[in-house]
């Protein structure tokens, strides 16, 4: 007899939770990891999104990915996605990153994949990326603190779909500066 795998308790929560609480939240799985986000897209693509004509991000445009400090999340942005969608005409993304938020919080994983190392944060931006669909596009990053680290090692190890970096108070160590 095989039993179907259950969702954990903490995911089960966590989206009873949003659902209620933050009804412009979305939750995609990347790694395994129930993540949180918000998406906001220029007014213009709204009005054209009502008339049922899906508006994906301009070609020529980046994405702007808005990355948040230690104990912090996603609503540290709460007030800047959609002016800044706005104002520049680029899907705006903000996210809680792993043990934050509204984000599940592993507490077990395999040997040598700690969800919470440096290169395991960049990985898992470019996961989370290619699964909204944004696989190829260039990239703003506005990170704070260590989500300011985490964008350069992004940088680092995916200069090709780097577009730019707004680093706020980022704690660089050598390793997050190339060689």
């Amino acid at each position: 007899m095989t039993y179907a795998q259950l969702p954990s308790i903490q995911r089960v929560f966590l989206e009873s939770i949003v659902s209620s609480s933050d009804p412009d939240g979305r939750f995609v799985e990347v790694n395994g990891i129930q993540t949180f986000y918000k998406l906001a897209i220029p007014q213009n693509h709204m009005k054209l999104l009502q008339n049922q004509q899906l508006i994906p991000n301009e070609p020529s445009k980046p994405v702007i990915l808005l990355l948040h400090q230690i104990l912090g999340n996603q609503y540290t942005w709460r007030n800047h996605l959609q002016p800044l969608a706005n104002a520049t005409g680029c899907h705006v993304v903000a996210y809680d990153r792993p043990t934050f938020g509204f984000t599940e919080r592993p507490t077990q994983w395999e040997e040598g994949k700690n969800p919470y190392t440096q290169e395991a944060s960049v990985e898992f931006v470019a996961q989370f990326i290619n699964i909204l669909g944004y696989e190829g596009k260039k990239i703003v990053f506005v990170g704070v603190s260590s989500g300011a680290a985490i964008s350069c090692g992004f940088a680092i190890r995916y200069p090709h779909l780097v577009h730019s970096l707004c680093l706020l108070a980022p704690p660089l160590r050598p390793e997050d500066q190339g060689k």
